[in-house]
């Protein structure tokens, strides 16, 4: 058998638990957009670097298709390239192409 409770205790429950006082610090809330944040964006090279490696792409293509049929297409490619975006988005109907066979 249990030893009896003395009657001066009083249970404790969560009821009767004392309310915990409210931390100090304030929720989090999303941060609002500042001037601060316009610094953080990709890297964007300097033209110089786009321009040195586009020529490294070149060389790297040509030396890979020396020879090949398929080298003197990539070669062909290159030269339509290098034309300009207005050229290439002229209309192609209606164009004469050469083909040596």
């Amino acid at each position: 058998m249990l030893p009896l409770v003395p009657t001066h205790f009083a249970p404790v429950t969560a009821q009767q638990d004392v309310p915990r006082p409210r931390p100090d610090v304030t929720p989090v809330t999303p941060p609002a957009p500042s001037a601060g944040n316009a610094g953080v964006e990709l890297e964007r090279r300097p033209d110089e670097q786009a321009l040195k490696d586009e020529y490294q792409r070149r060389r790297k293509r040509r030396e890979q298709a020396d020879g090949t049929p398929e080298g003197e297409a990539l070669e062909e490619l290159e030269e339509v390239e290098e034309l300009g975006e207005g050229v290439q988005a002229a209309p192609r109907k209606g164009l004469w192409i050469d083909v040596e066979v």
